[in-house]
């Protein structure tokens, strides 16, 4: 698969703000593996960084999960 990449795209539902994602091929089809229903984020797309990993799952980006809830579920609390 080489270097290739693929864009993919997401609206927060809170801000409207459209996010752009750079995945390997491979986490790209491991995510669509996600989205049906094959197993967990965390262990689908490992390699991508946690807030990433809640904008695909959820949709809300991290600046707007942050001004909601506070501390977000990526960052361990000190």
């Amino acid at each position: 698969m080489g270097n290739n990449k693929v864009v993919y795209q997401v609206r927060c539902p809170e801000c409207g703000e459209m996010k752009k994602i750079e995945l390997s091929v491979e986490e790209y089809e491991n995510l669509q593996r996600y989205y049906a229903g094959e197993g967990l984020i965390q262990d689908m797309i490992p390699d991508v960084e946690p807030p990433i990993r809640e904008l695909l799952r959820g949709g809300m980006c991290g600046e707007c999960w942050i001004r909601m809830f506070g501390v977000p579920p990526w960052e361990d609390p000190e």
